[in-house]
């Protein structure tokens, strides 16, 4: 015979037989129930105590599966052992309750020995062999708070503002892996920080956090404007954000913009990007972050200079004022960080009404915390829109805007005595009653008169800007001989190509030809096209005053501004 084959012994239930192969001898189980396996490991998780002895870690898992008899029929065996999870062997092992398809296990775990940066392990059943049996599905994680270290990769913002001078709560979520270390030790005060900032609350998971700060703003200096989340173990940093950027304008100096020193200087008769702005609109306008991106990259490769933008009544005053300021502040410091000049209109009432002036205390209290805030940031202040229209002032006359214009310019001078007040431009620059009722009863209250000029029907009928010129030189007289020698400003000049006739290229004439026609008058301070990207959520007039497409393809209007 070329096999002998003599039952060894029975045990337990198994069947060991020694088999002899040409005088060779291997020793085979064999389980009475069949091969074990796992369908269940729990809990997934085992957290290390804060104190273990020597190091090590017993740790107690529940395996379901069946034919788990053999585990404990063989639990005797070594090298490997029957059971594992994964290098760490078992101390003891017994069935649940007496069912043999339920096992508790208790795992001695040397922590020196545990992979800090891959604590995951499955459980394995071995034959004698050596070979795997059974491998959960599910793999255990072994927490260690002492050795898991946090990493931040990314940030909810990269922006904070102090919007309120009392402390008050601030969240931003932390995105990176080994965060519930975080989540799980947020109740230690001041685990995470942000400049001197304290953590006062955390949740979330491995992967993402919410941290929630107690922001002061005598904690931010005032000559510092880049911070980061820090994360402390034993009080030693163990995790750091990227930068946040934080704006904390009650700790804001005064600073001269130089404005008037800036337009003194600039040759206001021919277009260039010292006398040709843009409304943009940042602020309201760009709604998701890929918006932002595409109107920072547009005004980054056009090197933009002028921008203008609507600080909105409602907002600053309303429900959400705190994001809305926040808002409002990163635009405003991006500009600031890219040396930008800003005309800013401040306009409209409350309740979303576009044409009732809030009340004058409202008002007050409005133009005092944007004029303090952004004293720093704006060159020119628009004090309403086109006032001369019912659409957005009523009663749509001088006695209604001149107060407007007495609370906000003594208010505006004392925060930022160099920069320039505005009256809200005249929507229609054939009103010159209007102006002159304007002079007369605020004319000390704004320093230079703002307009608008949509004279695109006229340049289509006429071929020239003769009809436009015409009427700059009457609006101009129209002004009392006293204010004569200021310049004016158009803060709105554009063509819509959702009119009748108006394609690409009627818009780049219009907007070249005319805005060389305002400057060679030599009346005009500054023109600001109107506007920097269509607005879809407008009518189909309104939508396509862009020199941009939605999604940012230039038009020739775009590409003639680019090259000024």
């Amino acid at each position: 015979m070329l096999y002998n084959a003599v039952v060894r012994k029975i045990l337990k239930g198994s069947v060991f037989f020694t088999i002899a192969v040409f005088g060779s001898f291997f020793v085979l189980p064999l389980s009475a129930g069949g091969t074990p396996t796992i369908t269940l490991v729990s809990p997934t998780t085992l957290t290390v105590p804060p104190v273990i002895e020597n190091n090590v870690f017993i740790a107690r898992l529940d395996v379901v599966g069946t034919n788990l008899n053999y585990v404990i029929d063989n639990q005797d065996q070594k090298n490997p052992s029957v059971i594992q999870l994964g290098p760490f062997k078992p101390k003891s092992i017994y069935h649940i309750e007496n069912d043999d398809s339920n096992l508790a296990v208790t795992f001695r775990i040397p922590l020196d020995e545990v992979d800090v940066n891959d604590p995951y392990y499955k459980v394995r059943i071995y034959a004698t062999d050596g070979s795997v049996l059974a491998t959960s599905e599910q793999e255990v994680f072994i927490y260690n708070s002492k050795t898991i270290v946090p990493v931040i990769d990314s940030l909810s913002q990269t922006f904070v503002s102090l919007t309120s001078k009392t402390p008050f709560q601030k969240t931003i979520t932390l995105n990176g892996t080994g965060l519930e270390w975080l989540v799980n030790n947020g109740s230690t005060k001041g685990v995470a920080s942000l400049g001197k900032a304290k953590s006062v609350a955390v949740e979330g998971d491995s992967d993402s956090a919410d941290v929630t700060f107690l922001l002061n703003s005598n904690n931010f200096r005032k000559n510092k404007r880049y911070y980061r989340i820090r994360i402390y173990r034993d009080n030693q940093v163990i995790a750091t954000s990227p930068r946040i950027q934080v704006f904390n304008p009650y700790r804001l100096k005064k600073k001269s913009r130089d404005t008037l020193e800036y337009l003194n200087n600039t040759d206001n008769t021919t277009a260039s990007k010292r006398t040709v702005g843009l409304n943009v609109q940042l602020g309201l306008g760009a709604d998701t972050e890929e918006k932002i991106a595409l109107y920072k990259e547009k005004l980054k490769e056009s090197n933009t200079v002028w921008v203008r933008e609507h600080i909105s009544y409602e907002n600053i005053m309303g429900p959400n004022s705190r994001l809305w300021l926040e808002k409002y502040d990163e635009v405003m410091t991006y500009y600031n960080n890219k040396n930008m000049r800003v005309v800013a209109m401040l306009a409209y009432g409350a309740d979303g009404s576009e044409n009732t002036a809030p009340p004058i205390d409202d008002w007050e209290i409005f133009v005092r915390k944007v004029a303090t805030r952004y004293r720093n940031y704006v060159d020119a202040w628009e004090i309403w829109n086109e006032p001369d229209l019912a659409e957005f002032l009523t009663p749509n006359n001088a006695d209604t805007l001149a107060p407007l214009l007495k609370t906000a310019y003594p208010i505006i001078k004392a925060q930022a005595p160099d920069s320039i007040v505005l009256n809200g431009p005249i929507g229609n620059i054939r009103t010159t009653t209007f102006v002159q009722d304007l002079y007369e009863k605020a004319g000390d209250y704004f320093d230079e008169l703002s307009v608008h000029a949509y004279y695109c029907d006229e340049y289509m009928n006429s071929g020239d800007m003769n009809e436009l010129i015409d009427d700059l030189t009457a609006i101009a007289a129209a002004r009392p001989t006293k204010y004569r020698d200021g310049k004016i400003w158009l803060t709105e000049v554009g063509c819509s190509m959702g009119t009748s006739g108006v394609d690409e290229t009627v818009q780049l004439n219009y907007n070249k030809n005319s805005t060389t026609a305002l400057l060679a008058t030599g009346r005009v301070r500054l023109v600001q096209l109107y506007t920097i990207i269509n607005r879809p959520e407008q009518d189909n007039y309104e939508k396509n005053f862009g020199m941009l497409y939605e999604d940012g393809t230039e038009k020739s209007a775009w590409q003639w501004y680019e090259n000024l």
